[in-house]
């Protein structure tokens, strides 16, 4: 880019009034502010209302999650239990660092770590619709009831909130990676 040449400003979709048209020998170019070297803060890192509450919702389902692992881990010696519970509060946590990443702009970097995230979050929901249908199964046939501790309906019930927490891992990996994907498309030109 020369500076000085023809220029006038324009406007971008994330940054304003910040963007400048350059042409250079006939070819005409667009300069986005995230690409200057006087840039403002992106419009992604506004950590507003809605980033704060799902920081603070992941972090809820991490203590839960490990609360219950260990509550049936050692009050009730139900391992199945013990054992959602625990993956319910891991997927939370990963959840919770996707999105404390997301607010330290460390994704920008490293968009295969948002790949990673994604597939993960993608195999744990499969295992966790898995183990839903088969505790399940499990206490329908050994004619549990719903208000014991120690029945596969507690196991079944961690494993939906297991699937809930990969499904938000998935969901928000997609989402920030999407993001990313385009402002480095942006900074191509």
């Amino acid at each position: 880019w020369r500076e000085g040449r023809s220029a006038a400003p324009r406007s971008c979709c994330r940054c304003g009034p910040l963007v400048t048209a350059v042409s250079v020998a006939g070819t005409s170019g667009i300069r986005c502010c995230l690409l200057s070297r006087r840039r403002p803060a992106p419009a992604h890192m506004a950590v507003g209302k809605r980033l704060w509450l799902r920081i603070g919702y992941a972090a809820v389902g991490t203590l839960f999650g490990f609360s219950a692992f260990l509550a049936w881990n050692v009050g009730f010696r139900q391992p199945w239990t013990a054992a959602m519970g625990g993956l319910s509060g891991v997927l939370a946590l990963w959840t919770l660092i996707t999105h404390i990443m997301y607010v330290q702009d460390f994704w920008r970097t490293w968009l295969k770590g948002l790949r990673l995230f994604l597939f993960i979050g993608m195999l744990f929901s499969v295992l966790a619709v898995v183990g839903i249908i088969s505790f399940l199964t499990l206490a329908v046939t050994k004619h549990q009831s719903l208000s014991d501790p120690n029945s596969y309906y507690l196991s079944s019930i961690w494993s939906l909130m297991s699937l809930k927490w990969s499904f938000l891992l998935s969901l928000y990996a997609h989402r920030y990676r999407k993001e990313f994907a385009d402002i480095n498309i942006l900074s191509d030109f």
